[in-house]
């Protein structure tokens, strides 16, 4: 889809729309790039502050490497588990690595390529995208979307989507606050208010097939958030300026965590159970000891926080109204199919196809291992979730020969539309730096490891 609306502007024969296109592109990046430069706080902390940052998620190693690189270097980083990454989990199977968690990154997902340059970590083009659509025919998405929308109205609605973004204050800036109503409205409500069904309509099997939730449910401020970022990246592709491809790193995304974490004092397998006031400074206590800090960042879901910080009341209230969705990923071994391949599953786009597959992909051309990623609820267990992927499977002419791991996840932490309206988000910003207490995570930006890193990093600009 999105490389269709590239095609379109780099090829169109009306110098008039790429003219308009380009100015119009180019004043949304210097009214984005203004916004963020007038609100960067000047807030100076002394060169040996002492910081914990509890997660070793990229949202956690995001923010303790920002603040690397502002000049602390008394910076602590405390994670529960025996690896770092989070959500960027990647199993390796004869040598080769196979995400249960983030794959790919994007062209414009700028903040990761750098961290990804900056350490050296290799990366790999990755294949494009097939739609399978409810009968289980297989099209690119461009061939289906101009098979049911002109390429006019593909661009055009395009274009509208960006300048009703960028007219709503959705651009590159980080967090949520101060949301505008429309966009508390479900994606569903919010492209049918604006006529932009053209553009989203072939991006909803991708988008729930991503793991971040279903049209009819999610409010729009997050997905309009995700379709800037992937619409501004083609405009730059087709303006010269910017590549549009889908990468991946070479040895799994999280060997490129493992590599920024060896920059840093990680503390593995050191879970934190309390973190409580002592004067002017933040006791952390573990099972190894009490360790006393001037400054707490906690990239960990909101519930966690309020367990570790009882006496910020508001934390337990908060907690409560974030919702996720049960994602799934299963790695298999499948014979009689297509490799070097990524399907999203168009019929399977909406809730009642809980627990059937939303997107399915072969990493390696040379193996038939495939990782496939459901929506699945407390409803479904394991079984039967793999009876439905093998049904599927079937369908489409392949057959499933072993079950090498699979992974559960609560993923796309998010609020309703009522929870934004009532100021859920200004609330956590009021939260921000009190008494020394600092939030970073999926949750204030949007669930992808760019959007993540972009909130952590943006923080530490801001404050520190």
């Amino acid at each position: 889809m999105l490389k269709l609306l590239c095609r379109h502007v780099e090829k169109t024969s009306c110098l008039w729309c790429r003219g308009l296109g380009s100015i119009f592109f180019t004043f949304c990046v210097v009214a984005a790039n203004g916004c963020l430069q007038g609100k960067v706080n000047s807030n100076m902390y002394p060169s040996d502050t002492k910081f914990a940052v509890i997660g070793a998620g990229p949202g956690g190693l995001s923010a303790a490497l920002a603040l690397k690189k502002k000049g602390f270097s008394n910076i602590e980083v405390y994670e529960k588990n025996d690896d770092v990454g989070g959500k960027v989990e990647s199993y390796i199977y004869e040598g080769k690595p196979y995400e249960l968690g983030a794959i790919l990154l994007a062209g414009n997902f700028k903040a990761i390529h750098r961290i990804a340059e900056e350490f050296e970590v290799p990366l790999r083009e990755y294949h494009e995208a097939t739609m399978v659509d409810e009968d289980f025919s297989e099209h690119r998405f461009g061939a289906w979307a101009e098979a049911k929308f002109s390429q006019t109205d593909l661009f055009w609605s395009a274009f509208k989507y960006m300048w009703i973004a960028w007219r709503e204050g959705v651009h590159n800036e980080p967090g949520f606050v101060d949301v505008p109503a429309d966009l508390t409205l479900t994606m569903q409500e919010y492209v049918k208010k604006n006529d932009i069904d053209s553009l989203s309509d072939p991006c909803e099997p991708m988008i729930v097939g991503l793991g971040y939730g279903y049209y009819n449910e999610v409010p729009a401020a997050y997905l309009v958030k995700l379709f800037y970022g992937f619409i501004r990246g083609s405009l730059e592709y087709a303006l010269g300026f910017g590549h549009n491809g889908l990468t991946t790193p070479v040895n799994g995304y999280q060997d490129l965590w493992r590599t920024v974490a060896q920059s840093l004092p990680v503390k593995l397998s050191t879970a934190v159970q309390k973190i409580e006031k002592d004067g002017e400074q933040w006791q952390v206590h573990t099972a190894q000891g009490i360790k006393s800090y001037d400054q707490v960042i906690l990239s960990v879901p909101a519930e966690i926080s309020a367990q570790l910080v009882p006496s910020v009341s508001e934390l337990g209230e908060l907690s409560k109204q974030v919702r996720y969705y049960e994602y799934q990923v299963t790695v298999l071994k499948v014979d009689n199919f297509d490799r070097d391949k990524t399907w999203y599953f168009r019929g399977n786009r909406q809730r009642q196809q809980l627990g059937y597959p939303i997107a399915m992909t072969n990493p390696h051309k040379d193996t038939n291992v495939y990782m496939v990623y459901t929506q699945t609820g407390p409803s479904l267990s394991e079984e039967q979730v793999l009876a439905r992927t093998k049904e599927t499977i079937e369908k489409m002419g392949g057959n499933v020969t072993e079950v090498l791991t699979q992974k559960s996840w609560r993923y796309l932490p998010h609020v309703t539309g009522e929870a934004m309206r009532a100021g859920f988000y200004d609330r956590w910003r009021e939260l921000q730096g009190k008494q020394g207490l600092w939030y970073v995570g999926g949750l204030f930006n949007f669930e992808t490891v760019e959007h993540t890193v972009r909130f952590s990093n943006d923080l530490v600009e801001r404050h520190f």
